[in-house]
């Protein structure tokens, strides 16, 4: 069932929870439960796999294992900078 609501969502990812449910022959309730329960888990497993302790660690995750994995076609990524740099003059 959470292949065919996968398979609704590339077909039409603006479907609302009502035209999901019908076209995976669910009621709403269980397919908004499958449905958020998919989110969870998709952001559970993206944000596990996206910290390592530098640049070029990162580059090898992406890819070495991201890259590789079943069924990926593209990655799109975002680096996003924890430590600032205090006391830095500004450019001239």
């Amino acid at each position: 069932m959470d292949r065919k609501i996968l398979a609704e969502l590339q077909r039409d990812g603006r479907l609302t929870i009502t035209e999901l449910a019908a076209r995976v022959q669910l009621s709403v309730s269980p397919c908004h439960r499958r449905l958020r329960d998919l989110e969870r888990r998709a952001r559970s497993a993206a944000t596990g796999r996206s910290w390592t302790t530098d640049l070029a660690a990162f580059q090898h995750l992406y890819d070495e294992q991201l890259a590789r994995l079943p069924g990926v076609q593209r990655l799109t990524s975002t680096l996003v900078m924890k430590h600032v740099v205090e006391d830095r003059p500004l450019p001239g």
